[in-house]
């Protein structure tokens, strides 16, 4: 008898969207499998996904720390520590940008609400709405079970509604109990996992692994996620199933905070881990470029704030030293430029920030 067997392809595709790498390579390791893969047999080859988000982890120093699970996950896994989240590195817009694969320029999403903001060039329009991937999975694969365990209840209640079961939790120890429960008695296709308390330290002691607390709470996090993986394992049908366990974050941070749009503050991890995966590293060289603003005249009014004929380098610099390329109204140079440009169709509505 033949049966069908859905990949979740589009879950995959719309989690994997968080991970913006420079270059774009395929590794069909195992081979590439499309969403119906037809399987001779009593087809008992089940495969589902498992997405954990650390909120408020930083790649590069979740690297520095590498903590015990998520050592041991790299081995079957491609991954890296220089993923970027959007620009916007608020939480409900980066979860929002998670669960649809929509930049946060489009979904509009600021706050827990998770009602899009109106567009500022055309404020009358109804803001475009952008549908989380549970409502793609339970329009196109109604069959496949979905549960979310998450700290945020608007998570639950407003972005991910089209879960078949949701559960909300007021630690991350309970987190990880939920889990563990769902995993034992339940049979889900996907499940959506929300940690926070490597985001609470943080914002008590700076975002950084020279700082214990924050590291003691990504090392308490860590040891959750080695006893989810212990009950995945446990699970009476996990010889029969085949699990792509997704483990990120949403944002990382600068300091003691969070919400702008430094590197530091947009740098996470993404970790792509399959039994069948050979270990594989994905690196990139970040391209960073400096950005110039009108040149700020304190004489002049509000209205004139940037003086239209000269201008300065930000004062929030994604390079260090990126003020030193202030030019002065009289003053003259060069820039040699390496530039990168996004294809289109079509024209380009600079409005929208998107083609038509």
């Amino acid at each position: 008898m033949k049966r069908y067997f859905n990949r979740i392809k589009a879950a995959i595709c719309a989690l994997a969207i968080l991970t913006v790498w420079a270059g774009c390579t395929k590794y069909e390791n195992p081979p590439a499998v499309y969403e119906d893969l037809e399987q001779d047999g009593d087809g008992t080859v089940k495969r589902k996904v498992l997405f954990i988000s650390i909120d408020g982890a930083v790649g590069a120093e979740i690297k520095k720390i590498m903590p015990t699970n998520i050592a041991e996950l790299l081995k079957t896994s491609k991954y890296t520590f220089e993923s970027v989240a959007n620009n916007n590195t608020k939480n409900a817009a980066t979860w929002m940008t998670m669960m649809s694969g929509v930049s946060a320029d489009m979904h509009g999403i600021e706050d827990d609400s998770y009602i899009p903001k109106p567009n500022e060039n055309n404020p009358h329009a109804t803001p475009v709405g952008y549908p989380s991937i549970l409502y793609r999975i339970s329009t196109l694969a109604p069959t496949t079970k979905s549960f979310v365990v998450a700290r945020d209840q608007a998570i639950n209640t407003k972005l991910l509604v089209s879960a078949d079961e949701t559960f909300d939790a007021t630690s991350d120890e309970a987190v990880k109990k939920q889990v563990v429960d769902v995993l034992a008695k339940k049979n889900p296709g996907i499940a959506i996992v929300q940690f926070k308390d490597v985001l609470t330290a943080g914002e008590q002691y700076g975002f950084s692994a020279s700082q214990t607390g924050y590291v003691d709470a990504v090392k308490k996090v860590d040891g959750y996620i080695g006893e989810i993986l212990t009950a995945l394992k446990a699970r009476t049908n996990y010889k029969t199933e085949d699990w792509l366990v997704i483990l990120t974050s949403n944002h990382g941070g600068v300091d003691k905070s969070y919400g702008g749009d430094s590197f530091a503050e947009r740098n996470t991890f993404t970790i792509f881990q399959n039994n069948n995966f050979k270990q594989l590293e994905l690196k990139t060289e970040m391209i960073k470029s400096m950005r110039f603003f009108g040149f700020y005249d304190a004489g002049q009014s509000s209205y004139t704030y940037y003086n239209p004929i000269a201008f300065r380098g930000r004062n929030n610099p994604v390079l260090a030293n990126e003020t030193m390329y202030d030019v002065a109204k009289t003053g003259e140079f060069t820039v040699d430029a390496k530039v990168k440009m996004n294809p289109t169709n079509g024209a380009f509505d600079y409005a929208s920030n998107a083609p038509f």
